[in-house]
């Protein structure tokens, strides 16, 4: 399967506060803010081949590196991952950046129209994986789509 690519939606990132926020690494700084990319193979994840765009949370530069290059547990880094995810499209929608049939919507709206958007408990990573998934679904299928950025 080809990732789904969509170079808008990673430039969002930019300016964003992290949505990793881990104790004792985060530098809280938005100016190093990047889409962060899972890193498994459910998201699109393949030798030489990063995950799909739409698997991506905000992260700064020092928990970037960590979810690239540290040697904590792939479960830990999972389970700290989706929530971000999650948390980095209720950021995007609540803004406005990303719209729905041309008109923006907030996470209320979103709700009503797809079910619940908000982020689960940590450990219920199966919701987690469900909920993101269904953002993809509506990002692919052009349900949703990123807002013209030159207003940002």
């Amino acid at each position: 399967m080809t990732p789904y690519r969509n170079r808008a939606l990673l430039n969002l990132a930019k300016g964003m506060p992290c949505q990793f926020r881990i104790q004792g690494i985060c530098n809280g700084n938005p100016e190093t803010t990047v889409a962060c990319h899972a890193n498994w193979q459910q998201f699109g994840k393949g030798k030489g081949i990063k995950a799909s765009d739409w698997a991506m949370a905000h992260g700064c530069a020092a928990c970037h590196t960590w979810l690239d290059s540290s040697d904590a547990p792939d479960e830990e880094k999972l389970r700290t991952f989706l929530p971000a995810a999650l948390k980095s499209y209720t950021a995007l929608i609540e803004l406005g950046r990303l719209i729905n049939n041309g008109c923006a919507l907030s996470s209320t709206e979103y709700a009503s129209l797809y079910g619940s958007y908000r982020p689960a408990a940590t450990e219920d990573v199966d919701n987690l994986v469900f909920e993101l998934g269904n953002v993809a679904f509506m990002l692919a299928t052009g349900r949703l789509s990123v807002a013209n950025t030159s207003r940002y």
